[in-house]
């Protein structure tokens, strides 16, 4: 039987996801962003990959700008699919617990 979640996606837009973790501690963001040559990666040519970052505003704060870089710290990437990245993302949760 598949595990259910308690929080489920939202999309801020296309390419672009927020992703609470079933704690309510974490919230993390799978986005779609490009990389290759043209930004020093050593592959034939620049391409779209998923990512995760996660916010760093305070435990039980109301509000998350997503427009605000400053706050969102990269995790990983490099990820061929949305999956991959949300699978990669509870993995890290689970971690940090």
């Amino acid at each position: 039987m598949a595990e259910h979640r308690k929080y489920a996606l939202t999309k801020l837009a296309p390419g672009d996801w927020l992703l609470p973790s079933d704690d309510g501690k974490t919230l993390w963001r799978i986005r779609l962003y490009e990389d290759g040559p043209t930004h020093g990666m050593e592959i034939a040519a620049d391409r779209d990959f998923w990512g995760v970052w996660k916010w760093l505003g305070r435990e039980g704060e109301d509000y998350v700008d997503p427009q605000n870089w400053s706050h969102w710290d990269f995790f990983e990437g490099l990820h061929d699919t949305r999956r991959e990245a949300i699978d990669a993302a509870l993995k890290l949760t689970g971690s940090e617990s």
